[in-house]
């Protein structure tokens, strides 16, 4: 049975009244849908994204999230109900629409004609409601949400640096171990002091957050063939931290290993 507000919504259905004959032969108006037998077959084969169970999941016409071809899909009543709770689902009303009903029927033949042709006539204008649908995941306000969220986050980890403390910052260039000065709080910035003793400015967002202390990566200019990486020796066995210097040199670097195996970055050959 089709639902009066999913048919409102659906753009290829319609509700109207008709007058229809009780057993009494009393007459009455109905509301009845029109137009299930024009919705096109890639509705049917779409897959609600809220519902629980398969079957549930493959009921019915679906209307679809608006954001450029994303594949998910809702029930009407899904929607809305999704978007009532608070799951992050976006249903809108956009605006009241006027559509005509339009019958097919053939021309009458003309000795002119070379084939069948239809005529097209009106038979009424209906109302109905245009809607639109956005996943949790394109949401604008969920989105704004979570890059409020992820943004705060962000700075709380900054304001907990200790001063002095090694970091990691990403450029350009590669990673970088280096030493944070201070943070600038008001410019979401910080000052960090690379090992050849220059202080410089970058913001917080470059920071590299969770990356241990002497896992750094280097990766030369695109232009060059080599990959170098290099790794920290171990401070326990006597080894120097390896640095690759800010900013690279434009010569050629050439990875070069220790005696006990790890690597480290050379702008020398």
């Amino acid at each position: 049975m089709a639902h009066e507000g999913c048919a409102m919504a659906l753009p290829e259905t319609w509700v109207d009244e008709v007058v229809v004959s009780g057993r009494g032969g009393e007459r009455r108006t109905e509301r009845v849908v029109f137009g299930v037998d024009g919705i096109e077959r890639a509705r049917w084969n779409l897959k609600c994204s809220t519902c629980t169970t398969q079957r549930a999941k493959a009921h019915g016409a679906l209307i679809q999230c608006v954001k450029g071809k994303c594949p998910k899909a809702f029930h009407i009543n899904c929607a809305r109900a999704g978007a009532e709770e608070g799951t992050g689902i976006a249903y809108t009303v956009v605006r009241e629409v006027e559509k005509e009903v339009v019958l097919l029927e053939p021309a009458p033949p003309s000795a002119h004609a070379g084939g069948a042709e239809l005529n097209l006539r009106v038979l009424k204008v209906i109302h109905k409601t245009e809607v639109e649908v956005l996943c949790a995941q394109h949401n604008p306000v969920i989105v704004a949400s979570r890059r409020a969220s992820k943004a705060e986050s962000l700075r709380a980890d900054v304001l907990a640096l200790p001063p002095l403390s090694r970091i990691k910052i990403h450029v350009f260039s590669g990673v970088f171990e280096v030493t944070l000065m201070r943070v600038l709080e008001d410019r979401r910035a910080v000052e960090v002091l690379w090992d050849a003793g220059e202080v410089r400015e970058v913001k917080w967002t470059n920071i590299v957050l969770g990356l241990g202390v002497g896992q750094i990566e280097y990766v030369p200019d695109a232009n060059q063939n080599a990959v170098v990486r290099a790794q920290s020796v171990n401070a326990a066995a006597g080894g120097q931290r390896a640095i690759a210097p800010y900013p690279p040199s434009p010569s050629p670097v050439s990875a070069q290993y220790g005696a006990q195996g790890q690597g480290y970055a050379s702008q020398y050959p």
